[in-house]
């Protein structure tokens, strides 16, 4: 799925971050923003994830814009993990993998084998299955490289956005396709 932003622009008050943006990022292609810190790279991001309204301009997912796709649909699509996560909920490193998942649940729906042997695989394929009991808050900067790519993986998202300082660059990556 190819994600597509045409003239976008945003501000705080009355001090624009971005200003008339347009790029493309093809189906499976990765596209690094670079710039000094303040230039308006993780306002962009999160302006694809619809963490913050356009002021104007339009951004798309494949055909689709954002801004008329409810927010489960665009949830199940788009996947982003902000520079600073916290919580005052005690999770594990498991926890965090299985909220992955979270987009593609009903409300009421049950965890099931096929859940837990997901998330098993994804701790497996980055060698943490022996820190799953462990806790996040403390393995976060070592680990959530490691495991939130595999937590995208699992909530099965077209598009996926980081902002880590932990890779160095802002990316915006429409690899994976429905």
């Amino acid at each position: 799925m190819s994600i597509s932003i045409d003239e976008v622009s945003f501000a705080a008050g009355n001090i624009v971050i971005v200003n008339g943006v347009s790029l493309t990022v093809a189906k499976g292609k990765v596209l690094g923003l670079l710039g000094p810190n303040g230039s308006g790279k993780s306002s962009l991001l999160r302006l694809i994830c619809r963490l913050r309204r356009v002021r104007s301009g339009i951004i798309r997912l494949g055909e689709d814009d954002i801004s008329s796709l409810p927010r489960a649909a665009l949830a199940r699509r788009v996947a982003s993990v902000e520079q600073q996560s916290t919580t005052d909920t005690q999770l594990t490193v498991r926890d965090v993998v299985r909220l992955g998942g979270t987009p593609h649940r009903g409300l009421l729906s049950s965890w099931g084998a096929g859940d837990d042997a997901a998330v098993d695989e994804a701790l497996l394929r980055v060698g943490m299955q022996e820190r799953a009991g462990q806790l996040w808050q403390t393995r976060a900067a070592s680990i959530s490289a490691s495991i939130l790519p595999d937590r995208w993986r699992r909530r099965r998202a077209n598009c996926y956005s980081t902002s880590r300082p932990t890779i160095s660059i802002s990316s915006i990556s429409s690899t994976f396709s429905r």
